[in-house]
């Protein structure tokens, strides 16, 4: 039992967007209802039950949807793309998650597209970001779900379990 705390994630465009970076990489993306931004994993270090429980505390102040906007990467080489946005209310709402006990010391508020393999034209992906660089690609939405992750053949499967 895999549970981590998210908010699911719309990209707008999302086929263009894979269609982009098609010749530039070898990877895996991220299925569009699967996309979100973690709040905080917790695997299996806490029931349902009691996560949900520690949940009720958290004052929720992501009301709105938040838009993504830019496109970034993490690793050297590069081996995760992700839409990514800086508005402050992503991080006051990351301190209201770590006041009720789900600290995420590395919070930086992002969606993962896709598990990048292998860069095929390093030159190519550079200017792919770039074109990508403070364009509005989608939006956070503010429901705050706990999810469960049921690994299958096809890919992971989310279970919503609590909504705040």
């Amino acid at each position: 039992m895999r549970l981590f705390i998210a908010s699911k994630v719309h990209i707008f465009d999302y086929a263009s967007l894979q269609k982009r970076f098609a010749p530039t990489l070898r990877g895996k993306w991220i299925e569009a209802h699967n996309l979100h931004l973690t709040w905080y994993f917790i695997g299996d270090a806490m029931s349902p039950e009691a996560t949900i429980e520690k949940m009720r505390s958290i004052e929720k102040s992501l009301t709105e949807p938040v838009a993504l906007q830019d496109i970034g990467t993490f690793g050297s080489p590069p081996r995760v793309l992700f839409a990514s946005s800086d508005v402050k209310i992503l991080y006051a709402q990351a301190d209201k998650i770590a006041e009720a006990g789900f600290v995420n010391k590395r919070f930086r508020p992002h969606a993962t597209l896709c598990r990048i393999k292998a860069l095929q034209d390093h030159k190519r992906f550079e200017a792919a970001c770039r074109h990508f660089e403070k364009e509005v690609l989608g939006k956070i939405l503010p429901e705050i779900t706990l999810y469960r992750s049921h690994l299958g053949d096809k890919g992971p499967h989310y279970e919503a379990l609590y909504t705040l």
